[in-house]
């Protein structure tokens, strides 16, 4: 059973890929969780909101991406987000406690451990903004800190990068599927 994250900084592909791969793989899709419940509470830019609002929200929002994780796709999934792109989002933008951060930063490389397959995007091209998604400008500051985390906390073969084109990168996925699977 694959459980596959897919990670990365916004306007990365993460979306893309899933729909690629998915017409493969035929795997419960987790996708737009954030969009999701920005629609939900009629958020139109988070950034504008009070930080310790955010820092509330993203709690939610770890909560809701753990919940999806566990009730959709119990029977395996494939996710345009994961519990370390929520870590990312909360470490830049919300405003909580060093001890709540620290349970928060715990939680979440805990929680890494039941993906299967973890995939990182990094930022190989420009985006246009676009309403729903965090603030174009934060793009590098989000993938350096998923960077940072996936150097601290994975040993080199524990994931994958993938880059290139959408075909380029569907490919490596499944090389990498295939060779996680044999291990």
């Amino acid at each position: 059973m694959y459980k596959i994250g897919i990670c990365g900084a916004h306007g990365t592909g993460k979306t893309t890929l899933v729909n690629e791969l998915n017409k493969e793989l035929q795997l419960p899709i987790i996708k737009r969780t954030m969009r999701t419940l920005w629609e939900k509470f009629g958020i139109d830019d988070f950034e504008k909101i009070p930080a310790d609002i955010r820092a509330n929200f993203q709690k939610y929002a770890l909560i809701n991406q753990i919940d999806r994780e566990e009730n959709e796709g119990k029977h395996g999934f494939i996710t345009d987000r994961t519990v370390l792109d929520n870590l990312a989002y909360t470490k830049l933008n919300a405003d909580m406690s060093q001890s709540d951060f620290r349970i928060y930063e715990r939680l979440v490389k805990e929680r890494l451990k039941n993906y299967t397959h973890f995939i990182y995007l990094p930022i190989e091209f420009e985006v246009e903004q676009e309403h729903l998604r965090a603030n174009i400008g934060s793009r590098r500051q989000i993938a350096d800190i998923i960077e940072n985390y996936l150097q601290a906390w994975f040993t080199k073969g524990d994931y994958l990068i993938t880059t290139g084109s959408v075909e380029s990168r569907v490919n490596q996925v499944k090389l990498f599927l295939k060779s996680k699977h044999r291990n």
